[in-house]
């Protein structure tokens, strides 16, 4: 793709909290709180695998490299950042949209 000259625009999601807007790329650590919200992503996913069942869907990593990565190019994605602020901030009765 590089010598083609071929970009692939990054993953952007936004999150409101208190009126302000956070955005969220794929795989940066540029938000002020990076550090917490990259430790609690796998915090969310440790409950989501004991209560539910969850697992990643791997296949769709492009990448030839092991399970275990696999899952953490998975964890770093635009959205899951973004979720993770928001139960960082919010009460556990709040919705996220």
């Amino acid at each position: 793709m590089k010598t083609e000259g071929v970009t692939k625009v990054p993953g952007v999601n936004l999150i409101e909290l208190n009126g302000n807007m956070h955005r969220f790329l794929s795989g940066h650590k540029s938000h002020p709180e990076s550090y917490n919200i990259h430790r609690k992503w796998p915090e969310i996913s440790t409950k989501l695998r004991s209560m539910l069942g969850y697992s990643p869907d791997t296949v769709q990593v492009l990448f030839d490299i092991e399970e275990e990565e696999n899952e953490h190019v998975l964890s770093i994605h635009s959205e899951k950042l973004a979720i993770a602020f928001g139960f960082l901030h919010l009460a556990p009765e709040d919705t996220i949209y």
